[in-house]
């Protein structure tokens, strides 16, 4: 049977299975349903930031973890972002060199240009 993803989180995203299972008792249904009496396997719960928050306020997780958990999922955005930054940089960097270079040629040949 091929394996299909259902449940896909954003990069930035940081999820710990066993944190929520075993540290949090929590069962694999809550988040995924009963997946034993679906016809079609599928996404039972949005998986949302607000549908999680909501979550860890009704189990009343401890403040400390959420805010250690909350600054963990910022600064994963963050070099998210970085990431695609840099890559962006680098394409105008190519990008500039590649204008560069035909300038150069052009001035160094100007006359089979000038046709």
């Amino acid at each position: 049977m091929e394996w299909v993803r259902i449940h896909n989180l954003p990069d930035h995203v940081y999820f710990n299975h066993s944190q929520h299972t075993k540290v949090g008792g929590v069962q694999c249904q809550t988040c995924h349903g009963d997946i034993t009496n679906m016809h079609e396997v599928k996404q039972h719960a949005d998986l949302s930031m607000g549908w999680c928050v909501n979550c860890h306020r009704e189990t009343k997780v401890n403040s400390t973890v959420m805010t250690a958990i909350s600054s963990i999922a910022f600064i994963r955005s963050i070099t998210t972002r970085l990431r695609l930054v840099r890559e962006i940089a680098l394409q105008l960097v190519i990008s500039v060199a590649s204008i560069a270079r035909n300038v150069i040629i052009k001035r160094m040949r100007p006359a089979a240009y000038a046709r």
